[in-house]
């Protein structure tokens, strides 16, 4: 299903705000080996897309996508 343009950031930033506290959460109750395989693939990608954004801006991230995706594993591989 697909966001019409002029909801499209509305909802996907309030997906974003839940995904964000989710990822609080896990750092601190250190369960992020509870996602699915698929699900942990999408949250670094979303991640990686995060990063791709703030380029787009031209905010300078100071990480290239590599250096985004390796991080991003490492948060969702604790407690595994």
């Amino acid at each position: 299903m697909t966001n019409s343009s002029y909801t499209r950031f509305r909802n996907t930033n309030k997906d974003l705000l839940d995904c964000e506290e989710s990822m609080e959460e896990m750092e601190m109750e250190e369960n992020a080996h509870e996602l699915t395989r698929e699900e942990r693939q999408a949250a670094i990608d979303m991640i990686a897309t995060c990063a791709e954004i703030l380029e787009t801006i031209g905010v300078e991230v100071g990480s290239d996508q590599h250096e985004i995706e390796l991080k991003a594993r490492a948060f969702f591989s604790k407690g595994k």
